[in-house]
């Protein structure tokens, strides 16, 4: 029997896929692939552990705030990789809400939640033209809203005894100083640095000497960048040199959809392609790569 995938993170109940949704698992379920339906803020969360639940087996779901819907401002598509964009409302991290979805036996992880420094200038500027809103804010008030809510849901996660799903972007010095500081409290936190893609060797080391697994997606499947081919074998060294036995899987669907279909739409199901480019830089077989991180999602997660 082929050995079974597990996308970690997909975003598979996104309004991106209209009324596709459950087609679109049912067919990634059917070509072996179980997934982890990840809420970025209370309504997505809420979706993604009722749809969890309508299905026996092969689909879990994760609760949280992604830290771009703590401001609203309007997110354009090239800024997420394609698709649609919209404007985030603003929402601050209700941890009862939070908690009640997570009594759900489907949930397995608190997230994604952490930091997102990507352009935060131009997250401040868009902030303060909604004079709707009756306050300005500085990139100092952004942060620490961040860094609050961050602490908030692993305050959670450690309470539950969940793993944390972790988003991070452009801010891995202010992310590991929060981690290091919180598992000093909870020595038994865990869990997955999300989309690890743009840390370098040292921040992978550090994750890892915390306890953390890191999640590979899409990215890995693209050709350097003629502007700076050097961040692409990087990303690729780590993928080779970090201990397989903490690394995973994921898509970020229906974003950063992996090469041979980069450009369409991505699902779960294509998490297979990134299974592949790991087999490839670390010259194992297909089935390796698949059985091994089949048995750290199970880890991470603790699924029986």
């Amino acid at each position: 029997m082929k050995p079974f995938l597990f996308d970690t993170h997909a975003h598979a109940h996104f309004a991106a896929y209209g009324d596709e949704t459950l087609d679109i698992i049912k067919r990634s379920l059917a070509e072996g692939v179980h997934l982890n339906l990840v809420g970025t803020q209370i309504d997505t969360s809420r979706k993604a552990v009722e749809i969890a639940e309508s299905f026996p087996e092969g689909v879990y779901a994760s609760v949280g705030l992604h830290p771009i819907h703590l401001t609203p401002i309007w997110h354009d598509p090239q800024e997420l990789g394609g698709g649609t964009g919209f404007k985030s409302r603003e929402e601050t991290f209700n941890t009862a809400a939070y908690r009640a979805l997570a009594q759900s036996k489907k949930v397995i992880a608190i997230g994604e939640m952490g930091l997102d420094y990507y352009r935060l200038d131009e997250v401040v500027e868009k902030f303060n033209g909604f004079p709707e809103l009756g306050r300005r804010a500085t990139l100092e008030d952004i942060k620490r809203r961040q860094h609050e809510t961050f602490c908030a849901g692993i305050d959670l996660a450690a309470e539950l005894d969940l793993s944390l799903m972790v988003h991070c972007r452009e801010a891995h010095a202010d992310l590991r100083a929060i981690l290091h500081e919180k598992k000093k409290q909870y020595p038994k936190l865990r869990g997955v640095i999300h989309s690890f893609s743009d840390g370098t060797w040292d921040d992978a080391q550090d994750y890892l000497s915390l306890g953390f697994y890191l999640a590979f997606n899409g990215i890995i499947t693209f050709p350097p960048k003629k502007s700076n081919p050097k961040a692409q074998e990087d990303l690729w060294n780590v993928v080779c040199d970090m201990p397989l036995d903490r690394l995973l899987l994921e898509t970020d669907c229906p974003y950063l959809t992996p090469i041979p279909h980069r450009g369409e739409r991505n699902e779960p199901a294509y998490v297979k392609f990134v299974a592949k480019k790991v087999a490839e830089l670390r010259g194992i077989t297909d089935d390796e790569v698949a059985e091994r991180t089949w048995e750290n999602s199970r880890n991470c997660f603790g699924l029986a």
